[in-house]
């Protein structure tokens, strides 16, 4: 049996996040999402689509599955613990509720100051 010693790519991405540091480099309010990596990809994806009429249309403009976007809307709302758009079936209009107007303009005055590929800390690579 041969082994072939090939240097192993490098990545630019984390194998493992800090999401205690994660969490307390992010502004209060979105703390309880930091939950692991993706999570500032799943509050960004939740301010886009808060200016579309329904899901269905976000996920359309933003090339994202209309499922996928309401399953990470409905993670968002577990681990906030709130809704943040009201979404009612079989009408054509969704809206921020009180909540989700805080937490999106957070999403989007934290956004201003992070680069959009940011998903907090960056641990070095386990080998």
């Amino acid at each position: 049996m041969k082994i072939y010693r090939l240097p192993a790519p490098e990545t630019h991405f984390p194998i493992r996040m800090d999401i205690a540091a994660a969490a307390a480099d992010a502004p209060p309010a979105l703390r309880p999402a930091i939950t692991g990596p993706g999570a500032w990809k799943r509050l960004r994806r939740l301010a886009a689509a808060s200016s579309y009429s329904s899901l269905s249309e976000a996920g359309a403009s933003l090339g994202i599955d209309p499922t996928v976007l309401v399953s990470q809307i409905n993670r968002l709302e577990r681990e906030f613990g709130h809704r943040l758009l009201d979404r009612v079936a079989g009408q054509r209009t969704m809206q921020p509720t009180a909540y989700g107007e805080k937490i999106i303009a957070t999403i989007r005055a934290a956004s201003t100051t992070r680069p959009a590929d940011d998903i907090g800390p960056r641990l070095t690579t386990a080998i």
